[in-house]
C-alpha cells in the first residue's frame, strides 16, 4: 500500500489532531463516517449481548439496532472535538437477568463493544488491502481520497476498541476486570461505580489540556498502532 494510510495516533493531542484535520476534506469525512461506524457497532454489541443472555431492556429500549441515532450521544460526540474523547448513549440492561450471572454475564456484555469494533476493523482493513492491491492510489485522487476514509474507519475503531478496555468505569474494561477479580475484592473497589467518570474525565483533562504528559498515548498508543498496522499491511 506504499504508506498511503498512516496512523492517526502519533500526535501527542487528540484534541489538536482532530482540529487540525477539519480543512481536508477526505480526513474529516472519514473521521466523521469512523465515528458513526464505531459508536453503532460499538453500542448495537452491547444490546445484541445483553439480549443474546436474556435480558430484553436494551432491545425493548429500541438499541438492537445499528441505526446510528439511537446510539450517538450529542454532547457526547462534541467532546470528542473538544477534550478528545467522547462517547455514545449508555445500553441499558439489567444485570440480573443475564443467564450467566451479573459479574460474568456483564463482562459479556461489556466485551462485546471492543470486540465488534474491532471486528469492524478487521474487516474493513481486508477491504481495503484488496481494493488497493490493483490500484494506483498515487495518481487516483479520488480513489486514495476513499481508501484515506475508509482507513480512518478501521484506525477509529481499534483506538475505540483499546481505549474502552481500560478498567475505570464507565469503560466497558471494569466490567471485563470484575470477572477476573476474587469476589471477596469487588466490594472494596465499588466506590469506582460512582467516581470512575469524574475520574476518567480528570485524567483525560490533565494529560490533553494542562500537564500533557501523554499518558493515553504512551499506554494506548503501543497497541492501537501495532493493531493498526496489521489490519492495513503497512
Amino acid at each position: 500500500m506504499g504508506g498511503t494510510i498512516r496512523p492517526l495516533l502519533n500526535p501527542p493531542d487528540a484534541r489538536s489532531f482532530l482540529l487540525s484535520q477539519l480543512g481536508n476534506p477526505a480526513v474529516f469525512l472519514g473521521l466523521l463516517l469512523a465515528l458513526i461506524v464505531g459508536i453503532s457497532v460499538h453500542e448495537f454489541s452491547h444490546a445484541w449481548m445483553a439480549n443474546r443472555l436474556g435480558d430484553p431492556t436494551a432491545r425493548s429500549q429500541g438499541r438492537l439496532t445499528l441505526n446510528p441515532l439511537s446510539h450517538l450521544d450529542l454532547l457526547g460526540t462534541l467532546m470528542i472535538f473538544i477534550i478528545g474523547f467522547g462517547w455514545g448513549k449508555p445500553v441499558p440492561y439489567n444485570p440480573a437477568n443475564l443467564r450467566n450471572g451479573p459479574i460474568s454475564g456483564g463482562a459479556m456484555v461489556a466485551a462485546a463493544g471492543p470486540a465488534a469494533n474491532l471486528v469492524a476493523a478487521a474487516v474493513v482493513g481486508l477491504l481495503i488491502r484488496g481494493y488497493v492491491s490493483s490500484i494506483d492510489t498515487a495518481t487516483d485522487s479520488t480513489t486514495g481520497a476513499i481508501v484515506t476514509m475508509l482507513g480512518i474507519v478501521v484506525q477509529i475503531n481499534i483506538a475505540l476498541a483499546i481505549f474502552n478496555i481500560i478498567p475505570i468505569p464507565p469503560l466497558d474494561g471494569y466490567r471485563i476486570l470484575l470477572r477476573f477479580l476474587p469476589p471477596h475484592i469487588v466490594p472494596s473497589i465499588s466506590w469506582l461505580e460512582m467516581q470512575g467518570p469524574f475520574v476518567l474525565l480528570v485524567i483525560v483533562l490533565l494529560d490533553q489540556w494542562f500537564l500533557r504528559i501523554g499518558i493515553f498515548q504512551a499506554i494506548l498508543g503501543p497497541p492501537v498502532n501495532f493493531l493498526i498496522r496489521l489490519f492495513l499491511g503497512l
